[in-house]
């Protein structure tokens, strides 16, 4: 995927909602808590080592919001611990 193309499907796709995340791994619990009205911070109980905590995330983020797992994309950030999110809310 091109690096602008995240940007171009948020344009195009209004429902798209983005997040500003702060990931804290290895963590006892897996909670999400909302710092502002688009900023998330995200405890997983997974390692960062080969995107499992990527992958917790995700699943985390799509139950929070009540969401497919597939509507959950990392759009930058994935090797760090700011990451930006996009939900697509919409019901299929």
């Amino acid at each position: 995927m091109e690096k602008n193309s995240s940007r171009l499907e948020y344009r195009l796709y209004p429902m798209l909602k983005k997040y500003n995340l702060k990931v804290k791994t290895n963590a006892k619990l897996e909670t999400v808590k909302e710092l502002g009205p688009k900023e998330l911070e995200v405890h997983v109980k997974a390692s960062p080592i080969e995107g499992k905590a990527n992958k917790s995330i995700c699943k985390l983020l799509a139950k929070h919001f009540k969401v497919a797992q597939r509507s959950v994309e990392i759009t930058s950030g994935l090797k760090g611990k700011h990451k930006i999110v996009c939900i697509d809310d919409e019901n299929d």
